[in-house]
């Protein structure tokens, strides 16, 4: 979902950056909700780097619960077991101590992030709404703009430029 684009008389009704402090005191509420912060190209290789990094994980880990279980499945004495399964960990590509299952799920979420190209982040937002107009302003905590709707809207998600 894209940001959604201001209206010249929107733009005309609020700041595009007001000063931490100044907003501090004079916005009409300030809560944590999940924006979705557009990456630049650096930022996306990074995420594809990161997701690259954990499909590795992921078949890896695999790749040694198979032969741990090919083991168990082969009829030999419990020490001898215990040793080849002792070895397999061991010889195995250095494992990072996340489990399989959120392994999965952070390669599912990085993938959401590349096809989107937006990274959620739960942060602080402060409100200025105009009553006369019923919009409602969102403001970053360093005082940037965010994006304006409608104020009957409600609380959902913000998607910035």
């Amino acid at each position: 979902m894209a940001a959604k684009t201001v209206s010249l008389e929107d733009s005309l009704l609020f700041k595009n950056y007001i000063d931490p402090e100044t907003l501090e005191t004079t916005c009409s509420d300030k809560r944590t909700t999940k924006i979705f912060r557009t990456l630049d190209d650096d930022q996306m290789n990074h995420v594809r780097e990161e997701f690259y990094i954990v499909d590795r994980e992921i078949d890896e880990r695999k790749r040694l619960i198979n032969a741990i279980h090919k083991k168990f499945s082969d009829n030999i004495e419990p020490e001898l077991l215990l040793e080849h399964v002792t070895n397999m960990i061991e010889q195995s590509k250095k494992l990072t101590s996340s489990g399989i299952k959120k392994l999965v799920k952070d390669k599912e979420e990085l993938s959401v992030i590349i096809e989107t190209g937006k990274r959620p982040s739960e942060e602080m937002v402060y409100l200025m709404n105009n009553a006369t107009k019923m919009k409602t302003a969102y403001y970053d905590i360093a005082g940037n703009l965010i994006e304006i709707r409608d104020s009957t809207e409600g609380d959902v998600n913000i998607f910035s430029k």
